[in-house]
């Protein structure tokens, strides 16, 4: 069985999934294949200076932070109020698309890493040498992995993640998807604790052998 996790690493959402996410995998990755799919939230006419998103985003954080506990830091917030940062889900989803093709079985821990350099850290979304060092972490080679991010081939990767995310239709993040024997099964759209997608998934287990 093959799980989708349709995410973005500028989804605050997302960043507050990351526990949840990590302890159910963790607890069945014996029996499921891990697919990160990154969705592409903020593209094209939607990048723009975070000042602009910054009123919004100053509710929303505050949501996140109370349902799931998760904390932004002091240092994103203030790049809400000096509003200059360019507010783009192109240069980290490609990171996380480089990260992911030398499969080393921590695309979930990076991935947070990602959610967490920007949210609590404050990095600028577009800093690819930031995105590179924290790849250097899982032992892999620093200018290496920031040259790959440059390259061609993983900037349409990228972009092919996006479209099959709009051939699944997915309206928002996190959402999983289970396949399993040739169906598709929506696990959860949108933050979910541990014990909720446990029940959703046996619940799903217990349609497929019925």
């Amino acid at each position: 069985m093959t799980l989708h996790y349709f995410t973005d690493p500028l989804c605050g959402w997302c960043y507050g999934f990351s526990s949840s996410m990590k302890q159910f995998y963790e607890a069945h990755k014996h029996e499921l294949d891990l697919e990160i799919v990154c969705g592409g939230m903020v593209k094209g006419e939607h990048e723009k200076p975070i000042g602009d998103m910054a009123p919004y985003l100053k509710k929303a954080y505050k949501r996140v932070e109370e349902t799931t506990g998760v904390q932004f830091g002091e240092a994103f917030l203030q790049t809400l109020d000096d509003g200059t940062t360019f507010y783009s889900s192109v240069p980290s989803s490609i990171a996380m698309v480089v990260f992911r093709s030398y499969q080393t079985g921590f695309d979930l821990e990076y991935l947070a890493d990602l959610q967490k350099a920007i949210y609590y850290d404050g990095i600028d979304p577009a800093d690819q040498s930031h995105f590179a060092k924290l790849a250097a972490e899982y032992g892999l080679d620093q200018g290496a992995f920031e040259a790959n991010m440059q390259e061609d081939l993983y900037k349409q990767e990228t972009y092919s993640d996006f479209s099959v995310t709009q051939q699944f239709k997915v309206g928002g993040y996190p959402t999983l998807i289970l396949h399993a024997r040739d169906e598709y099964f929506l696990l959860a759209k949108g933050y979910s604790k541990t014990d909720q997608l446990e029940k959703t998934y046996q619940s799903i287990l217990h349609s497929i052998h019925s």
